[in-house]
């Protein structure tokens, strides 16, 4: 029962996460329309100028440009450059320009290696570089951030950052470059374009950069290279352009780790010395911002003194005192929490756990950080207040207008914060390595278990209480803003809250809720009301009617077709298309539906090669079979794994089905099929041989010829 239940909500979550993508974009479109998109374009209408020479990001001219960009999906990287400027304070990171080694760098080019501990400051200084680089209108300037709190995943894959570089270089001087061109068009897969190999997108990045080398300088910068998830490829990678290219400058930063190695580079070093005067701008500045309520200078020296010993050249440990030193409403109280600062970052993460799990916003708390460490996707303000509206004990949505709150109010915003795009997320990635550790989760397992298993199982449960307040399609996008992330993944959560094949039993149970509600065809009536695409490939049975088909859900089905499903699309599904799906799954009233509008009987395609040969293999003798053969299914066209419907009835053993072929025209002496005859067919049945079918087949004059 178990296994049925995983399989229906894999199945009908399909149905709605591909609806909901979109095959065109406009302004009018809601966020349910775009929120396939959503968390890859960050501006719709306009143009980022990253460098002197154009680079626009995913803005399009035409439909070929806009499919291109659509199908390398890249991160978009210009959200992290917004939000280090803005964190940037002025006057910090100009002692690098100053550098012999950055001096050297820029007069002979290679790779440029920055080297720091975690809160160094590493990519606060990379945005200054990449700002001042812009500057020069022959250099030609894309870059990349590595981020392993994106819950996408692609910031922290290699894969990510190959199609970011690709998008860039490929998208340069306002056109697309005709190596990027042909790297689409050679991924094309029947109806479907296929993602493009890492190596083919390293083989593209390499002839666009050839190709650009003649119109000036191509300066390529990467942010911390130690949250690549593939580190040997990348640092590869790396190597083999600063070997290839003679005319590129390349920046990397990464952290003190053993693993990673670089052959020939020029070495600058984040350590004390080099970021003194940067601390002493930035301490300056900080407290005269945080610190205004204290009149007393010699108080304010203090404080800079104290936090400039102990911080070693960690910004981000300074970062941390300071949000914990400006609660203080005294200077007496300022003192004493000034000798009672964690040593480290650890320490200072520890310190902020404890004031959440204390505090009297203790589950809200622990819920926002399994959210942002555990979501399949970025999540914005109001998508977090939604989730902090939902009650798992009483299984209930509150109403949006009795919760007012900041986020930092609830969790220290020592751990959370929220970037330019308006994204909320963990503040840095020390923070999410923090969460992770394994003596840390076994310190915080009796009321912040970070287990990964359990935080899906809570993420689904809350994915389906706020599916639940669907009713009869009335609900505003606006009253409930989750509703597109938990259409997309709370099948998603689910699966992944499994250990072994057992789910919980609360989760379990909303499951069974779920399926049997009519919050599922409540969703598709929106969507489809909303203007979603009914024939919009892709997930796991390659389209949504195909997904309700293989589900058995009629409703669905009438729904989609009324709304312009295509009954006779091929899809990237082993059972090819909807008719086929519903045959081999015995859904006898769906077949007759998809037949009554459209669907053609005959159609080749999938691995059965016919709605007949599905149903035969399945042995739906009584109800598909004779459907399709009432209906004008030809008996004996080839095709398939098999061969015919003859063939695919013997292979699986079905006599039944065997004998109403050979009454209804099958030629039972057709050679054709992997076996050859019909009679040498039944030797390599899935059963292993069988007299009576054997029998049968000679009474209606099968040879072994």
């Amino acid at each position: 029962m178990r296994a049925r239940v995983l399989r229906k909500i894999v199945s009908l979550s399909t149905t709605f996460a591909i609806m909901s993508k979109r095959t065109n974009t406009n302004s009018n479109e809601s966020p349910v329309q775009m929120f396939a998109q959503a968390t890859q374009l960050a501006f719709h209408n306009s143009s980022f100028n990253a460098a002197g020479r154009d680079i626009n990001y995913y803005t399009v001219f035409n439909d070929d440009e806009k499919m291109i960009h659509k199908w390398l999906g890249a991160p978009d990287s210009s959200i992290d450059l917004c939000t280090a400027l803005d964190r940037k304070t002025s006057g910090t990171g100009n002692w690098i320009f100053h550098d012999p080694q950055y001096i050297h760098w820029m007069k002979q080019g290679g790779m440029l290696w920055i080297q720091g501990k975690a809160g160094s400051g590493k990519t606060i200084l990379l945005s200054t570089l990449i700002e001042s680089l812009q500057t020069d209108p022959q250099k030609l300037v894309c870059y990349h951030y590595f981020d392993t709190r994106d819950t996408t995943g692609a910031k922290s894959s290699y894969q990510g950052l190959l199609s970011s570089i690709l998008q860039q270089l490929g998208s340069s001087n306002s056109r697309i470059h005709p190596a990027l061109k042909v790297l689409h068009q050679s991924s094309k897969t029947g109806l479907m374009y296929a993602k493009p190999s890492n190596k083919s997108m390293e083989n593209a990045i390499k002839t666009i950069i050839n190709d650009l080398q003649s119109e000036g300088p191509v300066c390529v910068v990467l942010d911390a290279l130690d949250e690549c998830n593939e580190s040997n490829s990348l640092q590869k990678f790396c190597t083999n352009l600063v070997s290839d290219m003679h005319h590129l400058w390349l920046v990397v930063t990464n952290r003190h780790l053993p693993d990673i190695h670089w052959g020939s580079r020029i070495l600058i070093s984040l350590d004390v010395k080099n970021t003194s005067g940067d601390i002493d701008v930035y301490l300056a500045t900080k407290i005269a911002e945080d610190f205004q309520d204290f009149k007393s200078e010699p108080f304010k020296v203090e404080v800079k003194k104290a936090l400039k010993t102990k911080a070693e050249g960690v910004f981000r440990w300074i970062d941390c005192q300071l949000n914990i030193l400006k609660e203080c409403k005294t200077s007496k109280a300022a003192r004493r929490a000034m000798q009672n600062l964690p040593l480290d970052l650890q320490g200072t993460y520890e310190q902020a756990v404890q004031k959440c799990k204390n505090g009297p916003n203790s589950t809200e708390a622990y819920h926002i950080l399994l959210w942002l460490l555990y979501a399949f996707e970025p999540l914005d303000q109001k998508q977090i207040t939604a989730i902090l509206s939902i009650d798992l004990e009483e299984q209930v949505v509150e109403s949006s207008d009795e919760i007012a709150f900041k986020i930092e109010n609830i969790v220290d915003s020592t751990l959370v914060a929220i970037n330019s795009d308006g994204v909320v997320q963990l503040a840095h990635a020390s923070v999410k390595e923090f969460l992770l550790l394994k003596q840390v989760a076994i310190q915080m397992k009796a009321s912040f278990d970070m287990d990964a298993h359990l935080a899906h199982d809570t993420l689904a449960q809350m994915c389906i209480v706020y599916l639940l307040q669907w009713k009869d399609g009335e609900v505003l996008e606006q009253d409930f803003p989750f509703e597109s992330y938990a259409i997309q993944h709370w099948a998603g959560h689910t699966a992944s809250s499994l250990q072994g094949d057992q789910l919980g039993n609360v989760l379990l149970d909303l499951s069974y809720e779920i399926l049997e509600s009519s919050s599922f065809q409540d969703v598709v009536q929106y969507l489809l009301k909303n203007g979603a695409d009914a024939n919009v490939q892709g997930g796991e049975y390659g389209n949504a009617l195909v997904a309700a088909a293989y589900e058995g859900n009629e409703d669905i089905v009438k729904w989609l077709v009324a709304h312009g499903a295509d009954v006779n699309i091929q899809v990237e599904f082993f059972l090819g298309n909807a008719l086929q799906t519903a045959a081999y799954e015995g859904y006898e009233t769906i077949v007759q539906y998809l037949l009554l509008h459209g669907a053609d009987i005959n159609a080749e395609g999938g691995e059965y090669g016919s709605a007949l040969k599905a149903a035969a293999s399945k042995g739906h003798e009584n109800m598909i079979v004779k459907r399709l053969l009432d209906d004008g299914a030809d008996v004996n066209t080839q095709g398939g794994y098999h061969g015919n419907a003859l063939q695919t009835a013997v292979f699986w053993g079905h006599e039944t089905i065997v004998k109403y072929l050979l009454e209804n025209g099958a030629e039972v002496n057709a050679s054709d099929g992997p076996y050859g005859n019909i009679l040498r067919s039944v030797e390599y049945a899935y059963n292993g041989r069988n007299e009576k079918m054997i029998q049968i087949l000679v009474e209606f004059g099968a040879k072994n010829t």
